[in-house]
């Protein structure tokens, strides 16, 4: 009887300890709109203290991006990451590091990199239905509570919109005018570049020069060729630049 109490005592402080054991990290799905070819989705994670391994799920729709890769986040965690992205709408990522590692503030774990299928939004959430496929462990390897799911894993979503409608008006003017002419556009949002080309007729119409009525960083204008005019602008930054309907990018004088 007393060695069935010494072990009945020793499986209680065991169970103790597993009750009051470290909580998982709460990991979180970026929310991103773009209208770019690629986009990156960041996971970001807090509380990440003494942590070793992770398993993690989660699914998507693949009639509007398709995953392309997986990378691991900034600062780096070191260790090794094994994603798996073959089955279109899941994305499965496993990862381990000796020693464990410890993360301060909320830093990008994870980055989804998706390629654009169509315009839409998908939900990228988090996908624990059999209980293990959404786990992290502690230095001793220790399966940390993520109980209620909802609590330590939150969704995300993309939304990728169309192109934005680029217009110019139609100016009548008599010979020897100054013509300008604006480049208006419409649903110009979170744009991070964008190359133009128009063509006009050189027998009517002498180019001179352009104004970036709307401030686009990086913006370029060219004349290659009487009857031809380029134009550009790039960004530089991780959020794109966006302007009102009917808004001047730039204008162009004849």
């Amino acid at each position: 009887m007393k060695k069935a109490t010494i072990l009945l005592s020793i499986l209680g402080v065991f169970t103790m300890q597993q009750i009051s054991s470290q909580t998982a990290p709460v990991s979180t799905i970026g929310t991103v709109n773009s209208n770019l070819a690629s986009i990156t989705v960041p996971i970001t994670a807090s509380n990440f203290t003494n942590i070793a391994t992770c398993n993690l799920k989660l699914t998507y729709n693949p009639a509007i991006v398709t995953a392309t890769a997986v990378t691991i986040g900034n600062p780096p965690m070191g260790g090794i990451l094994s994603p798996d992205i073959s089955i279109p709408g899941v994305i499965s990522l496993g990862w381990f590091t000796y020693p464990a590692s410890t993360l301060l503030g909320n830093p990008v774990i994870f980055n989804l990199v998706f390629s654009k299928v169509s315009s839409g939004t998908t939900a990228l959430t988090w996908d624990d239905s059999d209980g293990f496929s959404c786990q992290w462990s502690d230095g001793d390897y220790n399966d940390l509570t993520d109980v209620p799911t909802a609590s330590y894993y939150i969704n995300g979503s993309i939304t990728l919109g169309n192109a934005p409608v680029t217009k110019a008006p139609v100016i009548t003017a008599c010979p020897d005018n100054s013509i300008s002419v604006p480049v208006l556009v419409s649903t110009f949002n979170n744009i991070g570049s964008f190359s133009l080309t128009m063509n006009y007729n050189a027998s009517v119409l002498t180019y001179q020069s352009a104004d970036n009525n709307s401030g686009f960083p990086g913006f370029i204008i060219s004349n290659p060729a009487a009857g031809t005019i380029i134009t550009g602008g790039i960004s530089g930054a991780s959020v794109g630049i966006s302007l009102s309907d009917n808004a001047i990018l730039y204008t162009l004088h004849f």
